[in-house]
């Protein structure tokens, strides 16, 4: 007889690979974060909930997704120290933040240094998004993330384009303070 084992409810994941992946690719590997976290659940669930449209649109369901990942840690009896409403809500304040000061910087309403605003912001969402997976990994009884510690070959391709886009950042930003013109 084969054991149909249930999936887990999020995406397990050790901190040090999440937080290589998430730094070194500027957030990009949020969205996948995000998409892995809604696929599990849905599988977990039995529920189809669209988890590309919730990765994309994912400033609309984090708070959410925050409250359920808070809903099945009561569900199994464990009391982490975490505010879900507070970890939502932050991320929620810090994305919005961002894409008014791109907007701005877009339509020329704020000069372009204002960018450098999306350092800390990036920052800033790492945390959060770093707090509530350190609950995730325990609900899914895999605290270190064990399970998916491992950096493939694509993580690593990921984490080169990553620190390539970094520097390209970096010298742009270079090139605004000094007034040189950036190559394009």
């Amino acid at each position: 007889m084969q054991n149909a084992q249930k999936p887990t409810p999020f995406y397990v994941v050790s901190m040090s690979k999440f937080t290589a992946l998430y730094l070194c690719t500027m957030g990009l590997y949020g969205f996948y974060w995000f998409f892995k976290n809604w696929q599990l659940l849905g599988e977990h669930q039995q529920k189809k909930n669209m988890p590309i449209l919730r990765a994309a649109f994912h400033i609309f369901f984090f708070t959410g997704l925050c409250q359920t990942l808070s809903d099945e840690e009561k569900k199994q009896g464990q009391q982490y120290r975490w505010n879900p409403a507070a970890v939502g809500f932050g991320f929620v304040i810090l994305e919005v933040i961002s894409v008014c000061i791109s907007y701005l910087v877009l339509q020329e309403r704020l000069q372009p240094i204002w960018l450098v605003v999306q350092y800390p912001i990036l920052l800033g969402h790492y945390y959060f998004l770093y707090k509530f997976q350190l609950v995730a990994n325990r609900v899914c009884n895999d605290p270190f993330g064990h399970a998916n510690s491992k950096l493939s070959m694509i993580n690593h391709g990921w984490i080169i384009f990553g620190i390539m886009q970094w520097l390209r950042h970096v010298y742009v930003l270079y090139a605004m303070v000094s007034g040189e013109a950036p190559a394009a």
